[in-house]
């Protein structure tokens, strides 16, 4: 299917529209070229300008990338990380290592049955062995990398995108805050840990209610605790 050609009034938005119209109607793979910018423009029956400020509309949203010699293809259909953008503002909103928790635990206590029915022998590895590293960390950096990437592995479980895509909000955003407030938090590293082994436990016993029980009280745990060193 070619690209129709759009009337001029608010050339930008229909190039836009036009651009997107393409990328759907030809079921678009990731990776695959779009046509020239010459050759857009021309059927589209706009300027380079316009045609160059629609482009970067889809290469801000990380859809497409461009190159000087190679032109414009599609990156990715699904958003990696779509706070990415938000996050400068967001570490600066009052409160916000909380309902961070608190979001992480909404999302983990409502997959509580996907967990267990998903997570293969590798999954719960790895979360054994990010919480042996939380054990033995010394830092507060190390703890948190290794609770964060404990309840990523958590939430990979769920195997659904729109999941993984807030896991860098939980991990990275999550790790990012947590430096703000690092020269007076003081973690209650041992508890976390024995949480965590529940979790796991409950998890190798295919018991979906304890799981929920358990990411419950270990969230909103954190979530009190977290609250005495917010803004």
């Amino acid at each position: 299917m070619g690209i129709q050609k759009k009337s001029k009034k608010n050339t930008l938005s229909c190039t836009i529209d036009a651009i997107g119209n393409y990328i759907r109607d030809n079921k678009l793979k990731e990776g695959a070229p779009l046509p020239t910018e010459l050759e857009l423009s021309s059927r589209l029956g706009v300027s380079r300008s316009i045609l160059r400020e629609a482009l970067r509309h889809f290469r801000t949203l990380g859809i497409i990338t461009s190159k000087s010699k190679t032109g414009s293809k599609l990156e990715k259909l699904f958003p990696s990380d779509p706070y990415q953008s938000y996050r400068p503002f967001l570490i600066r909103q009052p409160g916000i290592l909380p309902k961070l928790i608190q979001l992480r635990g909404i999302i983990e206590s409502g997959s509580a049955e996907l967990i267990v029915m998903q997570a293969t022998a590798e999954r719960i590895e790895a979360m054994k062995k990010f919480n042996r590293q939380l054990r033995e960390a010394r830092k507060l950096a190390d703890r948190t990398m290794a609770d964060c990437l404990f309840h990523s592995e958590l939430l990979r479980c769920v195997e659904n995108p729109f999941v993984d895509n807030l896991i860098p909000l939980f991990s990275d955003f999550f790790q990012q805050v947590m430096s703000t407030v690092s020269g007076s938090i003081k973690t209650k590293q041992e508890d976390i840990v024995k949480e965590h082994e529940r979790i796991i436990a409950c998890i190798e016993k295919k018991d979906s209610a304890g799981v929920r029980a358990m990411l419950c009280v270990h969230n909103q745990a954190n979530v009190d605790f977290v609250s005495d060193y917010s803004e």
